[in-house]
């Protein structure tokens, strides 16, 4: 495992086949372009990360995790763009745990084929966990693929094929209960493996149709491949030919 207690920088890195992935304590993780694949767990925060352009994949623990540690005094926060969270197992949640204290910020990004513990998709429980969600695609998890004890807030744009607990927000151009139609997790360009949109995906230009800027809640202007997105841009991680 990794352990970050300071101010950290990953870039272009394969983390593999360990005990752990990477758990930033109290301090600050920046990771780019980079898998965490087949590991005890994914991506741990206690502190604060930005995680962008990452594929977290096939990790025996949860993809990401974010929940305060008993001697820090604010909350952990994690802010994932352009990124995979596929095919992890075993934790609380497969794919994204939410836990006390705990904010995790999802943009252009892929949730799918997971399997917790307890869990599939997203799991939250504890003290006031949050998760926000915009142009996000998550779907295709098995077991229970939510468990909702925090606040779930839409900033519009997501497609969620099975979505029991509340959403706050808008919810402007959110698919709720639709089969994304992806493809496997695979090498389709770019540095790290994503999840292609197979041919009428209904995550197919279904973005927020503002010209991608990532600004406030508007697409990325690239995909986690680096390929260009076009107004109005696709769901999730990948954007289709």
């Amino acid at each position: 495992m990794y352990l970050n207690d300071g101010r950290a920088t990953i870039e272009r890195t394969l983390i593999a086949d360990n005990g752990g992935g990477v758990f930033t304590f109290v301090g600050r993780l920046e990771m780019r372009d980079s898998s965490v694949l087949r590991n005890g767990s994914g991506v741990r925060v206690t502190g604060s990360a930005t995680i962008e352009r990452c594929t977290i994949a096939e990790n025996t623990g949860d993809g990401i995790e974010a929940s305060r540690n008993i001697v820090a005094s604010g909350p952990a926060r994690a802010r994932v763009i352009n990124s995979t969270v596929s095919g992890n197992s075993g934790g609380l949640a497969g794919g994204v745990y939410v836990g006390n204290r705990g904010r995790v910020t999802l943009s252009n990004v892929t949730v799918a084929g997971n399997n917790g513990g307890a869990i599939g998709g997203v799991f939250l429980q504890g003290d006031r966990p949050r998760l926000i969600l915009g142009n996000t695609l998550i779907a295709d998890n098995t077991g229970a693929p939510f468990l909702c004890r925090g606040e779930i807030r839409s900033r519009g744009f997501n497609l969620i094929e099975d979505a029991p607990c509340p959403i706050k927000g808008r919810g402007t151009g959110d698919l709720i209960g639709v089969d994304p139609e992806l493809g496997p997790l695979a090498d389709n360009g770019g540095p790290t493996e994503t999840h292609a949109l197979l041919a009428g995906s209904p995550a197919v230009d279904a973005g927020n149709p503002r010209p991608p800027r990532g600004r406030g809640t508007s697409c990325t202007p690239t995909d986690q491949r680096g390929i260009a997105r076009i107004g109005p841009c696709d769901i999730g991680a990948y954007e289709a030919p």
